[in-house]
């Protein structure tokens, strides 16, 4: 009998602060499992096409410029697999992507961090990609996870 070998699982982890906002009001722009392409600046749209927002389950399908040396528009459709409203946090699988994920699996949370300010933290699992190394994948969660954030203190403050 063969025996399997084991995938080394690469993880990271990102957050980023947001000042003039509390957790609550930046929950209140995550939790929307579809406007996701609001807040990160690769996407160009996000749309629930299984399920209902929100809902575990339910499934969204991103997509964004051509990555460099494509032509055809990145992709990828997402799974809420985990929604904890009472500690601000949502988890999401990777289902199918043109981006060269086989399994990725991230999480998001909010927390508070005084009274007037809290941080958003973005971590993850995946199986190595090719062409891609942990520290690529890291600085490009922790990229995202500060636009963000900047995102949606701007937002929030503009209301």
């Amino acid at each position: 009998m063969a025996e399997k070998l084991a995938v080394a699982k690469w993880e990271g982890k990102a957050s980023a602060k947001v000042l003039g906002v509390s957790a609550d009001q930046i929950w209140s722009l995550l939790r929307d499992f579809a406007a996701i392409h609001k807040w990160i600046p690769n996407l160009d749209s996000s749309d629930i096409i299984e399920g209902e927002s929100e809902k575990i389950g339910c499934v969204r399908f991103n997509a964004g410029p051509p990555l460099p040396g494509s032509q055809d528009p990145s992709y990828a459709k997402e799974k809420l697999i985990g929604m904890d409203p009472g500690h601000r946090s949502f988890t999401y699988q990777v289902l199918d992507n043109n981006i060269g994920f086989d399994y990725y699996v991230g999480t998001i949370t909010v927390s508070p961090d005084g009274d007037d300010a809290c941080t958003i933290h973005w971590s993850y699992e995946a199986e190595p990609m090719q062409g891609w190394t942990n520290e690529q994948i890291l600085e490009y969660v922790a990229l995202e996870v500060e636009t963000m954030a900047k995102r949606m203190g701007e937002a929030l403050k503009a209301e």
